[in-house]
C-alpha cells in the first residue's frame, strides 16, 4: 500500500470516527407503536334528550362490529422519537382516510373504502398537542363534523412536563377536544351532500359531551393545570378560566419562545393550543372554577339551562397547595457602558415568590415575543432564591437598532419552573450622526 493510500484510508477512518462521536443521542429510548382505529357510527344522546347520530373511532380492527356512543376517538399517547403505526379499518358507507396535523408524512387522498383499510406511518418528531382527524379526500370536510376526530399527545423524555422546557411542568393534565354537533347534518340521510356552509351548532362539545355530562377536572389548591385545547370542530372557540389567567405556552404543538398570559384565548378549526392555568394556593375545599366558552354559549339547542361547552375544576377535600406557583421578580435593572457594548444588569428575586433557586434569566428587545437573549449569573452560577445577573447587548445588536429609544424586557425563572413578570429598562440608541443644514 503506497504512502498516499494509507493516508486517504486513516482520513477516511478518522472522518468516521469522528462522525459517529457526534451522532446526536436520543433523549429516550424509541418504539415502534401499533395503532388499529376503526371508523365507526352510533348514537349519541344530548341532556337535553335528543338523540343524534355520530360517527367515531373506536380501538380496534372493526371485526367485533364495535359503535361509538359520542363523536370523537380515543387520546393516542405516544413518546417523542416514536414509529407510529395507525391502521384505519372502515366500517362507514363512503370513503375516509386520516389526517395528522404537525406530522410529517405523505398525504392520502384515496383512504379506506367501505370494509376497507390502510395504514399511516410517521415518526413523533416534536413533543406537542395535536389533533388527527379525516382528511384530504374530496368532498370529506363533513365527515370530521360528524365526529370524525380526535386527540394526538407526543410526550417528552422529561415527565411531567408538556414540552421540553422546564417552563411547561404542570401537575394536572386535561384533554379538551372542541366540537359541536348540528342535527340537520348528523340526522341527513346523504351527509356527504349536506351543504357546510348551512353549518348550525346546536350542541358545543368538550370530548365529546356537552355540560352537564362534562367530566370534571380534579385539582388541589396551588396545582398547575395543563390545558390542552384540540378544536376537531368547524367554528372558533374562545376558552377561559372563570377566576385565573392562563399562560399560553405553545400553539399547534410548537413551543413559544416567550408564553404569554390571557384571560381566553381563541382556539381556531384544526388548531391545538396548550395553555397551564394555576389554582389559588389559597383555594378552600370544595371550591370550582368553571372552563368555558368565552362567548357565553353555554346553552344545548332550545333547553333552558346552562350547557354547552363547560365544565369545572373541582377542589375536593386536599389539603394546603402545591409547592412554587409563582415566579421571580425581576429588580434593579440597569444599563452602562462596556466599551462598544452595553452591559444590562438585574436582580431577580423569588425569596418572596416561593423561594426556589433562580435558574435562569433573560432579556429581550422592544417585543417580548422575539427571541430572547440568555443571561449569566453574575457570580458565575445559578443556586439561591436571589441572583444578580448580567447579559451584553453587543454592539452589532446596538447598530441594528433604530435610532431613539428601546424598550429592554428582562425576566427570571425559577427551579419550579415558573417564569416570573418582565420588567423593563429604556435603550437609547445612538446610531446616526448629525445632520447639516444651510
Amino acid at each position: 500500500m503506497t504512502k498516499l493510500t494509507k493516508y486517504f484510508v486513516w482520513t477516511g477512518v478518522l472522518a468516521l470516527l469522528l462522525a459517529v462521536a457526534f451522532l446526536p443521542l436520543p433523549a429516550q429510548a424509541q418504539a415502534t407503536v401499533n395503532i388499529d382505529l376503526c371508523a365507526t357510527a352510533g348514537t349519541a344522546t344530548m341532556p337535553d334528550g335528543v338523540s343524534v347520530p355520530v360517527w367515531g373511532y373506536a380501538l380496534g380492527n372493526c371485526t367485533a362490529a364495535p359503535t361509538v356512543s359520542q363523536p370523537g376517538g380515543p387520546v393516542l399517547e405516544v413518546n417523542q422519537g416514536d414509529t407510529v403505526v395507525v391502521t384505519l379499518y372502515n366500517s362507514l358507507p363512503e370513503a375516509t382516510g386520516m389526517l395528522f396535523h404537525g406530522q410529517s408524512m405523505p398525504p392520502d387522498r384515496t383512504g379506506a373504502a367501505l370494509l376497507g383499510s390502510t395504514t399511516y406511518t410517521f415518526v413523533a418528531e416534536e413533543a406537542g398537542t395535536y389533533l388527527y382527524e379525516a382528511g384530504l379526500l374530496p368532498n370529506t370536510y363533513h365527515q370530521s363534523a360528524m365526529g370524525l376526530h380526535g386527540v394526538l399527545v407526543v410526550r417528552p423524555a422529561t415527565a411531567g412536563q408538556a414540552y421540553n422546557s422546564a417552563s411547561t411542568a404542570y401537575d394536572v393534565e386535561a384533554v379538551m377536544l372542541l366540537s359541536e354537533i348540528d342535527p340537520a347534518l348528523n340526522n341527513s340521510a346523504a351527509p356527504a351532500s349536506f351543504d357546510m356552509r348551512g353549518f348550525k351548532a346546536r350542541y358545543q362539545l368538550i370530548n365529546g359531551v356537552a355540560y352537564p355530562d362534562t367530566q370534571p377536572i380534579a385539582v388541589t389548591a396551588g396545582n398547575r393545570v395543563l390545558l390542552r385545547y384540540v378544536n376537531g370542530g368547524a367554528l372558533h372557540h374562545s376558552m377561559g378560566v372563570l377566576g385565573m389567567t392562563q399562560r399560553v405556552v405553545a400553539i399547534d404543538g410548537s413551543l413559544r419562545p416567550n408564553a404569554y398570559s390571557v384571560i381566553a384565548e381563541t382556539v381556531a378549526p384544526g388548531s391545538s393550543i396548550d395553555a397551564i392555568a394555576t389554582v389559588p394556593a389559597n383555594a378552600p375545599d370544595g371550591a370550582r372554577f368553571a372552563v368555558h366558552a368565552g362567548d357565553m354559549t353555554l346553552f344545548n339547542s332550545q333547553a333552558g339551562g346552562y350547557g354547552g361547552m363547560l365544565t369545572f375544576m373541582s377542589i375536593a377535600a386536599g389539603g394546603p397547595g402545591v409547592g412554587d406557583t409563582t415566579g421571580p421578580a425581576a429588580t434593579g435593572l440597569g444599563l452602562a457602558a462596556s466599551g462598544a457594548d452595553r452591559l444590562l444588569t438585574a436582580t431577580i428575586d423569588d425569596s418572596a415568590a416561593g423561594g426556589s433557586a433562580i435558574t435562569a434569566a433573560e432579556f429581550v428587545i422592544d417585543d417580548t415575543a422575539g427571541t430572547p437573549t440568555a443571561m449569566a449569573a453574575t457570580d458565575g452560577t445559578f443556586d439561591s432564591a436571589t441572583e444578580a445577573v448580567e447579559g451584553t447587548i453587543s454592539a452589532a445588536v446596538l447598530a441594528s437598532l433604530t435610532p431613539g429609544q428601546h424598550t429592554v424586557y428582562v425576566r427570571g425563572q425559577d427551579s419550579a419552573g415558573n417564569w416570573g413578570q418582565y420588567n423593563l429598562i429604556t435603550l437609547s440608541a445612538d446610531n446616526a450622526g448629525p445632520t447639516t443644514s444651510a
